[in-house]
């Protein structure tokens, strides 16, 4: 067998251009489509909601912490950052944890340390729970009557 039949004809300099054109309008489209999804995709109803920013708070540790990241997402502001976030708590806090170690956080109690309200609409909630003792802070904002957590300030604002 010969290799070199198998090369494809460098010389047609007019033909080549119109591929590489053509591979980046089909990338180019297919990674608009992919960003239209991701920005619009998942903007489900809230069925659950919390009447109040502790609720919120609460609600949405409760989830994390029992490993229920469907309902803790329903508990978080809709938008693509957040759903980013929550996967990446997701494997990187609780994916590790062994079986037994899974239960244990099912049952943990949350402590309230301070609620501080910034406004009508955004409240900063500490918490922590018996199990890690390290003071955690959520922020919990109010879009459509609904009180939810914004994922972007608990990560920037926490130590892990």
């Amino acid at each position: 067998m010969n290799i070199l039949r198998s090369r494809p004809n460098t010389n047609n300099k007019e033909g080549d251009t119109m591929a590489n054109v053509k591979a980046y309008f089909s990338t180019a489209l297919f990674l608009s489509t992919l960003l239209l999804l991701v920005s619009c995709g998942n903007k489900e109803p809230v069925t659950e909601t919390a009447e109040n920013a502790l609720d919120g708070s609460r609600e949405f540790s409760r989830a994390i912490l029992a490993g229920d990241f469907t309902r803790a997402k329903k508990f978080c502001v809709p938008n693509p950052a957040n759903d980013s976030l929550m996967g990446i708590i997701k494997v990187m806090f609780f994916d590790p944890l062994s079986e037994s170690e899974r239960k244990q956080m099912k049952v943990v109690s949350l402590n309230i340390a301070e609620v501080v309200e910034y406004s009508a609409d955004t409240t900063i909630v500490t918490l922590s729970n018996n199990n890690d003792k390290k003071q955690k802070k959520i922020q919990v904002v109010r879009q459509n009557n609904y009180w939810l957590v914004n994922l972007p300030y608990y990560c920037n604002n926490n130590k892990f």
